[in-house]
């Protein structure tokens, strides 16, 4: 406002007048935006928190070791307290959750100033669409909005609201954990906006924002966890795989218009257990509440998350995505890769904190490997000419059992290693051993890897 009275944009008396007429606006702002979300944060953390000791425990230790957090001062529990949690199934307390998510607040705020992520990351128009304008009145939007811009706490505006928003969408846990796989805390803000850009993620927690009340708390998290893991999911995947998509920051318009046209194809995209699992999960969501675009985006989240391999392949190959789509998970359902996975989210719900990043690692690796084998099927797939469903249905079928035909000595082996596996129970040197022995299928001329 200082500025447009300078440019004698304003008068004196209309910055005032404006001032004072914003005044309800700028409570609203911070009671329903802000005040909510922290308190909604808050608790979600604190109900899963026997399950998140460790990684609490961890986060405590971090912002211990750089300096930030002091125990003692903020009465936070010793080493031999919480070992005591952890054989009594408890966690940490509502206050001494509030602490770590406040410090966890002001570390990824810290770290985004200190690393000029802001300065550098080719995302200005989305972090000022998103979060600088966003953080104004909207009176103030449109008529200022260069002023705004110019803002000269613009950076500190910009950190503040980033942090916020991952802390009171993703939780206190999710940056230390992304960080404990070697991404640098700059980096996974990087990849979070442009997540959520891509996915459109900002309409579905809007939507759960609405709702909120509305529904039964047990809905209400099951929902947000599923959300949550989404993320973390597409994350991780996107770190590993930035590289298949040069310049994305100058992307995401097309890159969402086209992960939002596969998420309206997924009843075509999908099938076998794949189509029963997407219906059953639609199913499951609240019928009333929900609005019906965003309750179909949700109960997909779990096959979105092949989303952008998918656009990766197509566009490299030529081919539709509904097509690439159809050979993907068909190709998943041959190899039995979502009982696999299965079985180690199994496993990853009982084991260590170190054992679940490796059980994770693994199972990224298994993602690498169906993406290979489904470049190489798509690359020598027939089209046909025909109804464009019929079309998709039997080019990926013929695509696929082709392949198998063509791999069927390792395929009798890969079957019979996951019968004798599944006879078993799973440890992490069994998952390995499946993984590894996918290698057979990506060996050879035609496989690129």
């Amino acid at each position: 406002m200082e500025m447009a009275v300078k440019d004698n944009f304003i008068s004196l008396d209309e910055r005032n007048k404006i001032l004072d007429e914003m005044l309800h606006d700028v409570l609203g702002i911070i009671l329903t935006r802000h005040n909510t979300l922290e308190t909604r944060a808050l608790m979600l953390e604190c109900m899963q928190a026997p399950k998140r000791v460790e990684q609490h425990h961890r986060i405590m230790q971090y912002l211990e070791k750089i300096g930030m957090l002091d125990r003692a001062i903020e009465f936070m529990p010793s080493d031999e307290e919480i070992q005591k949690m952890i054989s009594e199934s408890k966690g940490f307390s509502t206050p001494q959750i509030a602490v770590l998510i406040a410090y966890t607040r002001m570390f990824i705020k810290g770290e985004i100033i200190k690393s000029g992520l802001l300065l550098r990351s080719g995302l200005e128009h989305v972090y000022e669409s998103r979060y600088l304008l966003t953080y104004f009145p909207e009176s103030m939007r449109d008529r200022f909005a260069q002023y705004i811009r110019k803002h000269k706490l613009k950076h500190e505006i910009l950190a503040t609201c980033i942090s916020n928003d991952i802390v009171n969408r993703m939780g206190c846990v999710f940056a230390s954990h992304i960080e404990s796989m070697g991404i640098s805390i700059d980096m996974i803000v990087r990849i979070y906006v442009i997540i959520a850009r891509v996915y459109n993620l900002h309409d579905i927690w809007s939507e759960l924002d609405r709702v909120d009340g509305a529904i039964g708390v047990d809905d209400y998290v099951r929902i947000v966890r599923k959300v949550q893991k989404f993320v973390g999911q597409a994350t991780f995947w996107l770190f590993r795989h930035m590289h298949k998509f040069s310049d994305i920051e100058k992307r995401l318009d097309s890159l969402s218009e086209k992960t939002l046209l596969l998420e309206s194809q997924l009843t075509n995209v999908l099938c076998d257990e794949f189509l029963d699992a997407y219906r059953s999960a639609h199913e499951d969501l609240p019928k009333t509440d929900i609005n019906p675009k965003v309750a179909q985006r949700i109960a997909g989240l779990e096959f979105s998350i092949f989303g952008m391999d998918i656009i990766d392949l197509s566009e490299n190959s030529g081919v539709d995505l509904a097509t690439v789509g159809r050979i993907y998970f068909r190709l998943r359902s041959v190899l039995s890769f979502s009982r696999i996975r299965d079985l180690a989210t199994q496993m990853d719900s009982v084991s260590p904190y170190w054992q679940r990043i490796a059980i994770r690692n693994l199972l990224d690796d298994l993602s690498d490997y169906q993406s290979i084998i489904a470049k190489n099927i798509i690359k020598h797939m027939i089209p046909k000419q025909s109804d464009m469903q019929e079309s998709i249905d039997t080019v990926a079928q013929e695509s696929v059992a082709a392949w198998c035909e063509q791999h069927r000595n390792q395929l009798d082996g890969y079957y019979r290693f996951l019968e004798d596996i599944n006879s078993a129970q799973l440890d992490l040197s069994k998952l390995v051993l499946i993984i590894r022995s996918l290698s057979v299928f990506t060996l050879g001329k035609d496989c690129d890897a």
